[in-house]
């Protein structure tokens, strides 16, 4: 175990406590709270997806789908769960292969939202969680489908039109 690290914990308790709670509610699933209730939604609106392209972090999505071939996006190629090397902001920055995109990114650029519906085959489904998911309503190329709210947690699905 590294001392500095040590050292810090012992400085900054509550810092400490509030990280491993993220850790916990990431890597886990407790069984309560924010990431509880986005997975939740998502098994409901994902259920029988077997491979899905996720653009943001990719634990809850994980969690939500344990079964899932998850294809995750990102910039660096050396990091564990990047599968996909892109910045995904734009039409065209991604292929157009995956049923499902998955966006859960706490506040998506227009741009994420674009490359996302790009990524998407026509009839296939985007999925926006979190707080700026009405946005997908005004994407042009997609129709929405439903929306789904859990606490602070809003899950919505739209269809990529051709």
């Amino acid at each position: 175990m590294n001392l500095g690290r040590t050292l810090g914990r012992l400085r900054h308790p509550v810092t400490s406590a509030r990280g491993l709670v993220r850790r916990l509610a990431e890597g886990r699933g407790l069984p309560a709270g924010r990431t509880a209730d986005a997975r939740r939604l998502l098994a409901h609106a994902l259920a029988g997806e077997d491979r899905v392209l996720v653009l943001g972090p990719a634990g809850v999505v994980r969690q939500a789908l344990p079964t899932a071939a998850l294809d995750v996006a990102g910039t660096n190629p050396h990091q564990r769960d990047v599968t996909v090397v892109s910045a995904a902001e734009g039409e065209g920055s991604l292929p157009r292969r995956w049923r499902c995109v998955v966006v859960t990114d706490a506040d998506p650029a227009p741009g994420r939202l674009r490359a996302a519906a790009g990524a998407a085959v026509p009839g296939g489904a985007l999925v926006v969680v979190g707080p700026a998911a009405d946005r997908v309503v005004d994407l042009p190329g997609t129709r929405l489908e439903r929306t789904a709210r859990r606490g602070s947690v809003q899950v919505v699905t739209a269809q990529v039109v051709p």
